[in-house]
């Protein structure tokens, strides 16, 4: 569950910038604030804010800063020790994102390059509690000005920061209360439940750690530094969620600013729409027994040089694809996990392709794990000059697999990623999964493959009787994710490679599986239909209560709920079109 208390709000008000960004009913053209606009914000309004909110009002510079000669942070030493591809850097810094591209390279730590706020928000609120996000969203509605939240700063779709906005930095939105026994507002008929009330700025490896303690396991998310408050935004899946469902199925009650500034408590039984538009969006969980994880660290290279295979054969192909099209049989058998499949990477000197991933059985023993995938083995016996390597590993807990088993993908580097949902249809075929694969994964580049569907995710029965989150994931088996990245300011290398990524790769992908849907937090921001990738058959419902509870559009990230009406300009000014 994760419900707040006056004092402190809960993870739906990361959906402050996601899912609370649901559309728009504005009737006349007309853009944002931005400085020297005739709306643009004095001083003496600056000034005021920082009062009211108890003078935690910030202006700062971007983190690369510290790098450039010429700004007021200046410090060489600092430059040449801060970790830039550790996630803790840009989650510990108010504009902090862990890509510079969704700041147009504005300020990056290298200092042959300039460095500039343009791409970032102009101030910042160091939020603390509820009523500090709400003064941030009545001054940005009474002076029209974009409004921007950031958690973590991990994000694939460039909703940590935006320029010309005021900011709502949520990390020191704290707090951990786990509960024996819970029961949802105004639900007298719900069943009492464990549960966990969390600060949106608490992250899961903080909260792991905590119910850890306890021996009580949570669904989340994995990797370091990864907030409450984004993950849950796109639904949330997790190494347990083809057992127990979604992140944002465990929700019992949330707490979250609206647009009019009011602290909102919604349940299956108290402000029902909410509660059903914000998972998907946002939510609480409910908290189960312990549970261990069995995995296997799985290495499949098919070598190159020193044999004469070539990394992107046939071989690596047909390996890749019977692995992918055999999810099902492996989720059948309980397992889940994150793997990798590459045409051609690095390894030992020479260039092979390969299947690389962590397979998961939670509450399995190491002989049902090895049992359950002995199918593989027989496979892969029939391949030459494959080179496996399975190393079977049992954790007591999701918590301690997490410690060793971080992920958070590229950090200080230019990337954007896509992803497409298969179902058993695109599946079946292996003929045609396999030319879809080596069209969306080139050499020289690695797909993800997350097998985190399954039985309890298909039938997951969350509070209220669903959530928003894309159908899609109802019959799903894998999220297959592709990702791209092109050198610092170059536009010309970002077009190319963002361009290949949407009609080229995600292409691929769409037509291999032309009646699924796409998870939001890992989507393309240049998705062509993400209404229907996205949302789905959910989205008109979604648009209209984001029309009712939000009609001047307060709330406002590309490719959320009601944000085809809005455009960037040069500048980054956001217009209604």
């Amino acid at each position: 569950m994760l419900r707040s208390t006056k004092s402190w709000l809960t993870v739906v008000l990361f959906a402050l910038q996601h899912s609370n960004t649901l559309g728009t009913t504005i009737h006349t053209h007309y853009c944002k604030s931005t400085p020297g606009s005739l709306t643009c914000p004095t001083e003496a309004d600056w000034y005021a804010l920082n009062i009211t909110i108890g003078g935690r009002l910030l202006k700062p510079a971007p983190p690369g800063a510290i790098c450039h000669h010429d700004q007021p942070p200046y410090d060489s030493e600092l430059c040449k020790t801060a970790l830039w591809t550790n996630a803790s850097t840009y989650a510990d810094h108010p504009l902090g994102i862990i890509n510079p591209n969704w700041s147009e390279d504005s300020c990056l730590r290298e200092p042959q390059y300039p460095c500039s706020g343009a791409g970032f928000p102009i101030y910042v609120i160091n939020a603390t509690c509820a009523e500090d996000v709400a003064e941030g969203v009545n001054f940005a509605r009474e002076h029209s000005i974009r409004l921007n939240v950031k958690g973590s700063g991990h994000d694939y779709l460039g909703r940590s920061t935006a320029p010309n906005s005021l900011s709502s930095w949520t990390k020191h939105i704290r707090g951990i209360v786990l509960h024996d026994a819970f029961q949802p507002q105004q639900c007298g008929a719900c069943n009492m439940l464990p549960a966990v009330t969390l600060g949106t700025g608490e992250d899961w490896p903080g909260i792991y750690a905590a119910a850890n303690q306890r021996n009580v396991t949570l669904v989340g998310g994995t990797g370091d530094k990864i907030g409450l408050g984004g993950y849950l935004t796109g639904g949330g899946h997790s190494p347990l969620s083809a057992t127990y469902g979604l992140a944002a199925d465990q929700v019992l009650e949330m707490d979250f600013v609206m647009a009019d500034r009011k602290v909102v408590v919604a349940t299956e039984a108290k402000n029902t729409e909410l509660f059903w538009a914000m998972r998907g969006a946002r939510a609480h969980q409910s908290i189960d027994p312990l549970v261990s994880l069995t995995t296997t660290s799985c290495l499949l290279p098919l070598l190159s040089l020193s044999v004469g295979a070539a990394p992107d054969s046939d071989a690596f192909w047909n390996l890749s694809s019977f692995i992918v099209s055999s999810t099902p049989r492996l989720q059948e058998s309980g397992i889940v996990g994150y793997s990798y499949t590459a045409p051609a990477y690095p390894y030992n000197g020479t260039l092979v392709g390969g299947y690389i991933g962590g397979l998961l059985m939670p509450n399995g023993t190491v002989d049902q794990l090895e049992e359950a995938i002995a199918f593989m083995g027989d496979y892969i016996a029939t391949i030459p000059d494959i080179r496996t390597l399975f190393v079977p590993v049992q954790y007591p807990s999701l918590y301690a697999w997490n410690l060793v088993n971080k992920s958070v993908g590229p950090i200080g580097k230019n990337n954007a990623i896509g992803n497409r949902l298969l179902d058993g249809k695109a599946l079946s075929n292996v003929k045609e999964l396999r030319a879809a694969m080596k069209k969306a994964t080139p050499g020289g580049t690695i797909s993800n493959l997350n097998l985190v569907a399954g039985p309890g995710l298909w039938a997951a029965e969350p509070a209220g009787g669903n959530a928003s989150v894309t159908p899609a994931w109802r019959k799903a088996y894998v999220e297959y994710v592709v990702s791209v990245q092109w050198p610092f300011r170059n536009g010309t290398a970002k077009r190319i490679q963002t361009d290949l990524l949407t009609d080229v790769y995600m292409d691929a992908l769409r037509e291999l599986a032309p009646e699924t849907g796409s998870p939001l937090n890992e989507g393309d921001v240049d998705e062509p239909d993400f209404q229907n990738a996205y949302w789905g058959s959910n989205y008109d419902r979604l648009l209209e209560i984001k029309r009712r509870v939000d009609p001047t559009d307060v709330f406002w990230c590309a490719v959320c709920v009601g944000s085809e009406v809005w455009a960037e300009e040069n500048g980054g000014r956001l217009c209604r079109l």
